[in-house]
């Protein structure tokens, strides 16, 4: 019997990033997650997009794409790396085929990769459909993530909270309007709800993580456009608040969006919720993901939860791994050394505090 052959493929192409896809397909072609062009993302280098592959018998059966980042320390480059996922629901994407042994060999030989190319940690954003099997680091959970259940109009609408129902009431009376694009988009919907979503991430002062080109957006309408939609608000025909949905077969994803703060008093956010739900309704969907807060209980995540406040919430778990432990904790040292501190509270992967601690916001450290 054969034994499975694990790869690990760079994504710096148009060519590559075709291949990924087409090995993606292979295993699940209805995660929307998977299709993003992480090449088109500002915020990485043009070879630090990888991915890993486990083949059984020339098949793939596992796939995960990963950013490998150089790790600088007071503004030096070291010769040591990280190792993040993509922004969103990431993880691996596993076949129906795949055993826990195939797992646990998965990540044994991501480790040796990990060894052999100086990857100090490890941070996995995983996602909600239980594809942490087999995982050797610490899994934890990290944040409440809203998602309900697409019934009837009327039934979800009894059960939003009072304050959703008065909401899109006044948004009525301010006669707003409300258009979802899907399918083959024109580049101006693009172009319009990236003007909303990018003043909203500047007003916010949103984490870096958040920010995205235009043109990564407008490549994956392009690629992708059985899965994803614009949802677009408007107050006398100037758009004033959007959301970017990603579609799989029976669930849709609230992914980024935004709203013109000077139409608050509108109240076109709560608009924009309730009309979604209504489409997606209409075209079949059974579930709605709208994610969680920056921390759980926080203000965004109440307002997410007030759409569908009887509804259990999904756990969003993170993976955190320290490769080496040795130099996670020189790395640490020497910021707590610039800082000239006494001593500093290292990030535990056990706990869901900031990881890996070396790249904590100076700011933000305990001391």
């Amino acid at each position: 019997m054969k034994s499975n052959t694990f790869k690990v493929f760079n994504i710096d192409t148009p060519k590559n990033f075709s291949s990924y896809l087409k090995e993606c397909a292979k295993i699940n072609d209805d995660n929307p997650f998977f299709k993003f062009d992480l090449n088109l993302n500002n915020k990485f280098s043009k070879n630090s997009i990888h991915y890993f592959v486990l083949h059984k018998a020339k098949n793939p059966i596992i796939l995960m794409p990963i950013v490998l980042r150089p790790i600088t320390i007071n503004n030096k480059q070291t010769t040591f790396n990280d190792v993040i996922s993509p922004y969103g629901y990431s993880g691996p994407l596993i076949s129906k085929e795949t055993n826990e042994k195939d797992m646990n060999e998965f990540w044994q030989l991501a480790d040796l990769w990990y060894k052999e190319n100086n990857v100090i940690t490890e941070f996995i954003r995983f996602s909600l459909n239980n594809n942490t099997l087999g995982y050797n680091g610490k899994i934890i959970p990290t944040l409440k993530n809203v998602c309900g259940e697409l019934t009837d109009p009327n039934t979800i609408w009894n059960k939003f909270d009072k304050k959703v129902r008065n909401n899109y009431r006044k948004s009525v009376e301010n006669q707003l309007t409300f258009h979802i694009y899907s399918g083959n988009m024109e580049p101006k919907i693009v172009s319009q709800f990236y003007d909303i979503y990018k003043n909203t991430m500047i007003r916010r002062n949103a984490d870096i993580d958040l920010y995205f080109s235009l043109n990564y957006f407008q490549n994956y309408v392009k690629l992708n456009p059985q899965h994803c939609a614009i949802a677009i608000v408007s107050k006398s025909n100037t758009p004033i608040s959007a959301e970017f949905l990603l579609l799989s077969r029976d669930t849709i994803y609230s992914y980024l969006g935004g709203t013109n703060a000077d139409f608050f008093n509108c109240r076109p956010n709560d608009f924009l919720k309730v009309n979604i739900i209504n489409w997606a309704i209409e075209n079949g969907y059974k579930t709605y993901v709208l994610g969680g807060g920056r921390m759980d209980n926080d203000n965004l995540y109440a307002y997410k939860k007030s759409f569908f406040p009887k509804e259990n919430d999904i756990t969003f778990y993170t993976g955190r791994k320290i490769v080496n432990q040795e130099i996670y904790k020189y790395l640490n040292e020497e910021i707590k050394n610039s800082l000239t501190m006494s001593s500093i509270n290292y990030s535990d992967p056990n706990t869901n505090d900031f990881f890996p601690m070396y790249r904590k916001p100076i700011n933000s450290i305990s001391i």
